[in-house]
């Protein structure tokens, strides 16, 4: 007994040396014990329901998202994933674009504290992420497992950069903007990054854009936005998101 334990015993000696060696047996611990992103397997899919907390911060009904020729409020699509919560993109008034995002299902934190805006380029987004392709704007969420967060950095490539409100439960932005980005602190990949689709725009040209952070229900919300085709043509009065969601 003692000499097949023996035997067992350097069996795994050397299948841990081979590991360690080429690497992956160190990358496997390594990421029991970080929050860091991990690439994972995306499984995806369309669908024309609206989560109801959504609905309920646009005091909407799902018979009201339903595009007809005389629709104020439509649902282009709901991004359904393994790895996130779902992305709800609309149209608002046949002239702007609305996505709505669950940053996080439990939330505590207040968000004025949280939430920290930085007014430069926002980075890269890299390979792995899934692209928003409705609006003027692109959008791209990165095709990773779930992260902890608690601080977020808002970065924002534009002019006329404005806070809209900020306190306890809400951090609203108004920005003429090329690219931003939504980061947690630490990581090194954005977990949302938009930018216009025309990257040579000059800042006369730019592109407007809201941005809110919302806490209801322990829930972090992220609501974004924009003009929905003709940027350069269509007006925009700052405030018209939060007057969508604030309670009636």
């Amino acid at each position: 007994m003692k000499t097949l334990l023996k035997y067992a015993l350097i069996l795994i000696s050397i299948w841990a040396l081979f590991e360690l060696n080429s690497g992956s047996l160190f990358t496997d611990i390594k990421g029991i014990f970080t929050d860091g992103p991990k690439k994972a397997i995306n499984v995806s899919r369309y669908t024309d329901t609206v989560p109801g907390d959504y609905l309920q911060l646009l005091h909407l009904k799902q018979e009201d998202c339903v595009y007809t020729k005389t629709s104020k409020f439509y649902l282009e699509n709901t991004v359904v994933s393994n790895l996130r919560n779902p992305i709800s993109y609309f149209v608002y008034n046949r002239k702007y674009y609305l996505q709505i995002y669950s940053l996080s299902n439990f939330f505590t934190l207040p968000v004025d504290h949280t939430v920290k805006e930085l007014y430069m380029s926002s980075n890269n987004f890299g390979h792995w992420s899934t692209l928003d392709d409705e609006s003027a704007v692109s959008y791209a969420y990165p095709i990773v497992l779930p992260r902890k967060f608690t601080s977020i950095n808002l970065k924002l490539l534009g002019k006329n950069n404005r806070i809209m409100l900020k306190n306890d439960s809400v951090a609203y932005y108004y920005s003429m903007f090329q690219k931003f980005s939504i980061q947690y602190h630490g990581q090194d990949i954005d977990e949302l990054h938009g930018e216009s689709k025309d990257n040579n725009l000059f800042y006369a040209d730019l592109l407007p854009i809201e941005i809110l952070f919302l806490k209801r229900n322990h829930n972090l919300y992220l609501l974004t936005m924009s003009v929905y085709i003709d940027g350069q043509n269509t007006p925009y009065a700052p405030g018209m998101l939060y007057k969508l969601i604030r309670n009636k």
